[in-house]
């Protein structure tokens, strides 16, 4: 929270979280893409861009808390206002329910300038009335009419009760909490260092002529190689992002290659590899291994071309197959198949949180029966003895557990080896849990996202 001397929330920051919230909630846009790209091109102060995150993310955690707290305000219960008109009374509840120094009249008095020139007297005059009568009391009228438990913390912590109880189902009521309290808390901006530019022994020691400070960054136990940003500590660390001295990659997303273990000499096929992040970090690890990158989206390849420049990574022995990898190609066989599913996201809800407002039951069901497919289709490039590493950023059993527990019992060529390969990492796994099929890592653990990984070998 961000405040002037009297106690305000300076209106340039208003004005950025307005602009990038349309474009999330309206738009379709992702809160973690736009609202950089927002704050950069407004090029406001650093205290209006950080008031505009505490906005946008404080909007977006709280969602449907802020919507059932402006709908008891109303007559009839329901909100019917434009869409500019209800993003205003949105952020404006916000600060009334959560910014408890900033004083209630003064900030319904600037959403309702600001509503002049989105709406017209009708509705300003209906968000007037409704804002007066909101005080951060609401919430626990609101959280004792709920019917039971399971609608309590949903409510409270925004998230779709369809989701809460599975969750609850899955890791039990405790930890469903956590889980739900974590996704509506700033995490930290996590960072994989380029190995074949940084030592590993000090984040300052770069190899080279000559050596550049890395500085504001704090080192993470696990995995290698990582480090990250606190909240609301700095901007995106540009300078050394262009330099190719490292990646914005989530921590929860950095352990996936560990677990592919790849080596020196090995094929390997990164079967849904989007822009690349993984398998530029595959490449880190392994850069005499031979990788082919495949995706259906031929933009989001042009995207792995110039990650592979900006970090200086030799892409002779990498190959670029555009198709839908969910149909055999001629591809041949592979000593290791990595496979970062297309999932629901249910674990990166702490760092998209506008998720919460999107993602479906159909949409799981959907999604799990594509990963089936791509599943059986990894399947089919795996040589005698290699292994498949399955990974999504859900933290659902149908799009984890239980779907490779289907895929055993329909390929009996095949074993799951990954507790072997957990034994064997470089890095504490005391955050994982373990299921007997494969590892999840909730964000209450993290301090990150959640997700989901297994490994399967080919029986020889």
């Amino acid at each position: 929270m961000v405040e002037d001397a009297t106690g305000c929330v300076y209106y340039h920051g208003r004005k950025i979280a307005f602009k990038a919230l349309r474009r999330i909630l309206y738009g379709g846009a992702f809160s973690n893409i736009i609202s950089r790209k927002t704050i950069e091109s407004e090029g406001a102060s650093p205290d209006d861009n950080r008031a505009a995150v505490n906005l946008i993310y404080g909007v977006l955690r709280n969602h449907r808390l802020i919507d059932e707290v402006l709908k008891s305000k109303s007559k009839r219960k329901k909100l019917t206002l434009s869409h500019g008109a209800l993003l205003l009374a949105r952020m404006a509840a916000y600060e009334l329910l959560f910014m408890d120094k900033v004083p209630g009249y003064a900030s319904v008095s600037e959403y309702m300038k600001m509503a002049r020139g989105v709406c017209g007297r009708r509705e300003s005059g209906f968000m007037n009335a409704c804002l007066r009568q909101v005080a951060p009391d609401d919430i626990d009228v609101l959280l004792k009419s709920a019917e039971n438990e399971i609608e309590a913390i949903a409510l409270k912590y925004s998230h779709p009760e369809w989701l809460t109880e599975k969750l609850a189902g899955t890791y039990g009521m405790k930890k469903t909490k956590a889980v739900l309290e974590a996704n509506n808390t700033p995490q930290d901006t996590f960072f994989r260092m380029n190995r074949t530019k940084i030592s590993i022994k000090d984040k300052e020691e770069l190899k080279g002529e000559k050596p550049e400070r890395i500085c504001n960054f704090n080192r993470v136990n696990s995995p290698p190689f990582c480090v990250c940003i606190p909240p609301g500590s700095g901007a995106f660390p540009a300078k050394e992002y262009n330099a190719g001295l490292m990646t914005a990659q989530d921590r929860s997303s950095q352990y996936i290659a560990y677990f592919a273990a790849p080596g020196d000499g090995e094929r390997i096929l990164d079967l849904c590899c989007g822009s690349g992040i993984k398998t530029t970090q595959l490449a880190e690890l392994a850069p005499c291994a031979s990788i082919t990158a495949s995706d259906v989206h031929a933009h989001k390849l042009k995207a792995l071309k110039a990650e592979f420049n900006r970090l200086g990574i030799d892409d002779d022995n990498i190959e670029i197959f555009c198709g839908d990898m969910a149909k055999k190609h001629d591809l041949g066989t592979f000593d290791c198949v990595l496979l970062d599913a297309p999932c629901s996201g249910s674990g990166t809800l702490r760092r998209k949180p506008e998720l919460k407002m999107r993602i479906t039951e159909e949409d799981v069901r959907q999604l799990s029966d594509l990963q089936a497919r791509l599943l059986d289709a990894a399947a089919g490039y795996v040589r005698s003895g290699g292994r498949i590493v399955y990974s999504t950023c859900s933290v659902l059993p149908e799009e984890n557990q239980v779907l490779i527990e289907h895929f055993l019992d329909s390929h009996s060529a095949f074993e799951n080896v990954t507790k072997e390969t957990v034994s064997k990492l470089p890095f504490s796994t005391d955050a994982f849990i373990h299921d007997g099929i494969g590892v999840t890592f909730l964000p209450c653990d993290t301090r990150a996202c959640g997700g989901y990984i297994s490994v399967l070998r080919a029986i020889s």
